[in-house]
């Protein structure tokens, strides 16, 4: 087969699949863009741009190159066997089934090995544990778990959406009633109001989880405790409060947990 027509034929072929992995890809990272995040959407953005420039080089650059270098492509030994009787095409042969459901058997079995330590991943945003030892974030880092606990490097924010808003006068005893019954939940070392919205009906507020102080990582703590602050009843000492826990004790209090951002705990 002529370069030219071999050089088409794996553009058509193995080109198409890079097409459609490619847009898989975009499809993935463009999709970061819903979040709302400005961060992930341009690290999406981004990474979306570099895979449609990776896929236009290999079907438009590579079969250019491909078509200026010709047979300087191969190598001195490959060109010589052009032509040779060792060289011509070979028949297929169906592959065996026994021998082919081995192989598949084995594939599984060594996939799955591979993908035991995702079984134990945590996912989250960088801390300090992640910068380098001696830089002044992992110190600060290290101290706050030593003095304060693990716990408190991974503060949660959790927010409660009340039914109906509390007025000036049991907006503060709200909260408290909502701060008890966060206390009340296990894995829970301390919880504060940081903010409220205008018309008084979500309110927002930081819970530190509990943490041994001679671990430096939170993430043990963290995940038990924003399940109990979702699962959290309802619990108020006024009447605005409880009506808000009369409305939620037929199902569980609506509370979203996740850590806490940094704009959120130098608000305090």
């Amino acid at each position: 087969m002529p370069p030219a027509a071999s050089i088409g034929l794996a553009n058509g072929t193995s080109g198409g699949a890079v097409v459609f992995a490619g847009s898989t890809v975009l499809i993935a990272l463009l999709a970061l863009v819903v979040t709302g995040i400005p961060f992930l959407t341009l690290m999406g953005v981004v990474g979306a741009a570099c895979v449609l420039v990776a896929v236009l080089v290999a079907i438009t650059l590579t079969p250019a190159l491909l078509s200026l270098l010709g047979m300087r492509v191969l190598s001195r030994r490959a060109r010589a066997r052009i032509g040779h009787p060792g060289h011509a095409q070979t028949t297929p042969r169906p592959i065996r089934t026994r021998r082919a459901v081995l192989g598949g058997a084995l594939a599984i079995v060594a996939l799955l090995a591979i993908a035991v330590p995702a079984l134990s991943m945590r996912l989250g945003l960088p801390d300090g544990s992640a910068q380098a030892q001696d830089s002044s974030s992992y110190r600060a880092y290290e101290t706050v778990a030593q003095e304060f606990g693990a716990g408190r490097n991974g503060a949660l924010l959790v927010t409660a959406s009340l039914p109906h808003a509390a007025s000036k006068a049991d907006l503060t005893t709200t909260e408290a009633g909502i701060v008890d019954t966060l206390m009340a939940q296990d894995h829970v070392a301390g919880v504060a109001p940081i903010g409220v919205n205008g018309a008084r009906d979500f309110i927002a507020f930081q819970v530190v989880p509990t943490g041994d102080r001679r671990a430096s990582r939170p993430s043990s703590s963290c995940t038990p405790c924003a399940t109990t602050c979702r699962s959290a009843p309802g619990s108020a000492s006024t009447s605005q409060a409880r009506r808000a826990a009369t409305s939620t004790s037929r199902r569980s209090w609506p509370a979203s947990c996740r850590p806490i951002s940094r704009s959120w705990s130098g608000s305090r």
